[in-house]
């Protein structure tokens, strides 16, 4: 089981998974889901590799018999983040507060992202 550098949401991860990831000659069938922790099952029972968050691959191999591998040129990249809840809570006052500091540390992270590319 091969395992690359993931893909990973603050309160859900979204994998996507590549066939032909290594290969990399063209991009295999893609499927994405709502939590990483389904990848290890997909990628056991197919030749499918996984894109996650190396934290949570790292985690996972102690456990599993995966390899970690690094992301071939050009498939590193941003990752999305998604914060899901139920339509119930969305007067809650604690959730908007979180919302709020999730929104505004993707924002400093996306300023100090472009702060480090290269000009050009």
């Amino acid at each position: 089981m091969r395992i690359s550098n993931v893909t990973h949401n603050f309160s859900a991860a979204v994998v996507r998974f590549h066939a032909s990831l290594m290969a990399h000659e063209r991009e295999g069938a893609r499927i994405t889901m709502p939590y990483f922790l389904a990848a290890p099952w997909i990628v056991l029972e197919t030749d499918a590799t996984a894109k996650i968050l190396e934290k949570n691959a790292r985690m996972l191999a102690r456990y599993l018999p995966i390899e970690i591998l690094p992301l071939p040129p050009g498939l590193a990249g941003r990752y999305e983040r998604r914060v899901i809840w139920h339509e119930n809570a969305s007067g809650d006052p604690a959730l908007m507060w979180l919302i709020a500091m999730l929104r505004s540390a993707s924002a400093q992270e996306a300023c100090a992202g472009s702060a480090r590319r290269p000009e050009g």
